[in-house]
C-alpha cells in the first residue's frame, strides 16, 4: 500500500530525452554523425555553385572580353582640289580605324588604291601605321594625286577607294591574334566644284574585291611604301586639309582598364563565395545552462526509502549564430539522476535575434521518491550527478527568403551539494 502511494515522474520518451547515459552517447554520436553528413553535403553543393558560378563567369569573360573582331575602316571628311592645268588633282581625306575590341589593335602602313567604275586605277595614297587603343578610334589625314582625265562631259567621276589593313590585336598584355580591316567605299567627285558626293563605305565588296587584286596587290603595295616617304605626324599633312576642319584629339584609354575589370570580376566572385559561406551558411542554435540554483531541499538517503524534494531554478541561454532571427516553438527541459526523470518543466517558444542570444528562466519542482540510483552512496560522496536535457524545434530566416528548420538540442551535466545547496561542475 505504500509503495503504491508514492507518486513519482514517469520516465522521458527514449524519442526525446535519453533515459540512460549510454543510450545517451549512442544517440548522441548518431546526431553528430547525421550532422557532419549534412554539413559535407552543404560544403560539397556550395562547391559545386561556386564552380557554376566561375564557369559562367569565364565563359561570359570570354565571349565579352576575349572575343576579337575585326576593326572597321572608313573615309571621312575628303576634299578635292585641282592642280596646275587641270589634269591632276590633290586627293585629301581622313582614315578612321575603328576597333571595337577590348585590347589595342597595332597595324602596319597599306596602300589604298582609287579606280574607275571601268576598273582604271586613277591614283594611290598610303596609309601610315599606327595603333588604335582598346574601344577607340584612331583618326588620320592622308593625301594623294589623282587623274581627273576619266571624269565625264559634266566632269563628275564616280570612284572607288579600296585597301587592306593588316595588323594585332593585343589583349591583356599576353593574348594577340591577327585581324585585318578591309576598306571599300564609293564616291561621285565633281571636279568642277570640287565637292565629293555619295560618299559610302561597305565592307561586303571590300572582301571581295581586294581578294580579287591576288599576289600582285601585295607586291604592289610592298614595292610602293617603300619608295613613299609618307610623313609620321599629321602636322606636316593639315596644309593639304585647308577645308576640314581637324576634329578634336581624343585620349586614348589605357590597357589597365581591362585589368581593372578582370580584377572586379575576380573580387565579386570571391564577394559572393564569402557571402554564401559566411551569411547563407545556417547551424543549429546552441542551448547551454548558464547558471542553476537549488532551494527548498529535503531528502531520505535511507536504502529501503530513497526520496529527494528540492525547487530549482535553472538559467537558460539560447545563442543564435546565424544571420536571422530563430524562431522556436515550446519545448521541455528535463533533469535526470541516473536513468530516472526526476524533474520536467516546459520552455515557451520565442524568437532570438540575428547573431543574438536569449536567456529563459525555468522553474522546476523536483518531488521524486523511490529513487533506484545509488542515492545513499552519492550522497555520502557529498554530491549527486545529474544531467539536464532540453531541445527547442524551430526555423531560422535569412534575408526574408531562406528558411531553414533547426533543432536545438541540450546536453549538461553537473554535481549538486544537498547539504550545502550549491550546484558545481556545470559543463555543457
Amino acid at each position: 500500500m505504500a509503495d503504491s502511494k508514492q507518486q513519482g515522474y514517469p520516465l522521458a520518451p527514449a524519442t526525446i530525452l535519453p533515459r540512460s547515459d549510454e543510450e545517451s552517447a549512442r544517440n548522441y554520436q548518431s546526431s553528430e554523425q547525421a550532422m557532419k553528413k549534412k554539413k559535407r553535403m552543404k560544403c560539397l553543393a556550395y562547391l559545386a555553385v561556386f564552380f557554376v558560378l566561375q564557369t559562367i563567369v569565364i565563359a561570359v569573360f570570354s565571349v565579352v572580353f576575349l572575343r576579337v573582331k575585326s576593326p572597321k575602316v572608313r573615309l571621312e571628311q575628303v576634299t578635292i582640289a585641282n592642280i596646275g592645268n587641270g589634269n591632276t588633282a590633290s586627293f585629301s581625306a581622313q582614315v578612321t580605324v575603328k576597333n571595337t575590341n577590348y585590347g589595342r589593335y597595332k597595324f602596319d602602313g597599306s596602300l589604298a588604291t582609287i579606280t574607275s567604275g571601268n576598273g582604271v586605277v586613277l591614283g594611290r595614297f598610303a596609309i601610315p601605321e599606327a595603333r588604335a587603343g582598346a574601344r577607340s578610334t584612331k583618326r588620320m589625314y592622308v593625301v594623294g594625286d589623282l587623274s581627273p582625265t576619266a571624269a565625264d562631259s559634266n566632269g563628275n567621276l564616280a570612284v572607288s577607294v579600296a585597301a587592306n589593313v593588316r595588323g594585332k590585336v593585343e589583349l591583356l598584355k599576353v593574348m594577340k591574334r591577327k585581324k585585318s580591316a578591309d576598306l571599300f567605299c564609293t564616291m561621285t567627285i565633281n571636279f568642277p566644284n570640287n565637292s565629293v558626293q555619295n560618299l559610302v563605305c561597305k565592307e561586303t565588296k571590300a572582301r571581295r574585291y581586294i581578294d580579287n587584286m591576288g599576289e600582285e596587290r601585295e607586291e604592289e603595295e610592298e614595292s610602293y611604301l617603300k619608295s613613299q616617304k609618307y610623313p609620321k605626324s599629321d602636322e606636316t599633312i593639315k596644309p593639304y586639309m585647308n577645308n576640314i576642319i581637324p576634329p578634336p584629339k581624343r585620349k586614348e584609354t589605357s590597357n589597365k582598364c581591362f585589368v581593372y575589370i578582370l580584377s572586379l570580376i575576380v573580387l565579386l566572385s570571391i564577394v559572393f563565395l564569402i557571402f554564401g559561406l559566411v551569411v547563407l551558411r545556417i547551424t543549429a542554435p546552441t542551448i547551454r545552462l548558464s547558471s542553476v540554483t537549488i532551494n527548498n531541499v529535503s531528502y531520505n538517503s535511507s536504502r529501503e526509502v530513497a526520496s529527494l524534494n528540492m525547487s530549482v531554478v535553472a538559467e537558460i541561454r539560447v545563442q543564435n549564430k546565424n544571420f536571422g532571427p530563430f524562431n522556436f516553438g515550446e519545448g521541455s527541459t528535463a533533469f535526470l539522476y541516473g536513468n530516472t526523470t526526476i524533474g520536467v518543466a516546459n520552455i515557451h517558444g520565442g524568437r532570438v535575434g540575428s547573431r543574438r542570444h536569449e536567456g529563459i528562466s525555468v522553474t522546476m519542482d523536483v518531488v521524486h521518491s523511490n529513487i533506484i540510483a545509488n542515492f545513499s552512496e552519492d550522497f555520502d560522496s557529498g554530491s549527486l550527478k545529474v544531467m539536464g536535457f532540453a531541445e527547442l524545434r524551430g526555423e531560422i530566416h535569412v534575408m526574408n527568403i531562406i528558411n531553414r528548420r533547426r533543432t536545438a538540442v541540450m546536453n549538461c551535466s553537473m554535481d549538486l551539494n544537498l547539504t550545502s545547496q550549491a550546484v558545481r561542475n556545470l559543463l555543457c
